[in-house]
């Protein structure tokens, strides 16, 4: 068994996904694939997909109309959010 550094770790990641990494962090606004909502990452979990456990990304989301604004938090696998510039 062999010990990779972070850094190692990071590399082969890149090498096996062949794409670019761009990380989403708490502050960052995010918007969703598939739901196109919107809002800003305040966190992070997991999610036990195939057994096997995946990253989460817990994001406040909020909607208006004419009456009334509510806010939730949006909670789904990392790879289905992605950086924006929108500013809430």
């Amino acid at each position: 068994m062999t010990n990779l550094t972070l850094r190692e770790q990071y590399e082969k990641y890149i090498k096996l996904n062949k794409k670019a990494v761009i990380m989403l962090t708490v502050g960052d606004c995010a918007i969703h694939q598939k739901t196109r909502e919107s809002g800003v990452v305040i966190g992070y979990g997991h999610e036990l997909v195939n057994n096997a456990y995946q990253t989460t990304l817990k994001v406040l989301v909020s909607s208006q109309n004419d009456t009334h604004q509510t806010t939730s938090i949006k909670e789904d696998l990392y790879s289905e959010w992605v950086k924006t510039d929108d500013k809430e």
